[in-house]
């Protein structure tokens, strides 16, 4: 991807996000709080932040949590470098699964 990552974020849905939770259920080791994970890693650069509330619904509901998260827009973050923060902060989220083809994969699709 070239570009901004505010524009391409439109993208990752499809490119990064839904893959990597489609590949974690193939293999049987699919992160239950995998989308809650995300969402918690974005909400130091989101803006504005979200609510107490709406964390603590995201954290106990996964259905939650994935479609909050997919619904997220790279225009809900604060700047390009906080997009590369997150992205930095996700691989490292990603390979504390301990499940080598996740992050794989992650490597491989990211922007």
């Amino acid at each position: 991807m070239s570009g901004s990552l505010h524009i391409a974020w439109e993208h990752l849905p499809s490119e990064l996000w839904e893959p990597l939770a489609d590949h974690s259920a193939k293999d049987g080791v699919a992160p239950p709080d995998l989308f809650g994970n995300l969402f918690a890693a974005a909400e130091d650069y989101l803006s504005p932040s979200p609510s107490d509330a709406e964390l603590e619904e995201i954290r106990n509901d996964p259905i939650k949590a994935r479609q909050r998260f997919l619904s997220l827009k790279g225009t809900d973050f604060t700047s390009e470098s906080d997009i590369v923060l997150f992205l930095e902060d996700v691989y490292t989220l990603i390979d504390d699964y301990e499940v080598p083809s996740l992050t794989d994969l992650y490597q491989r699709t990211s922007p």
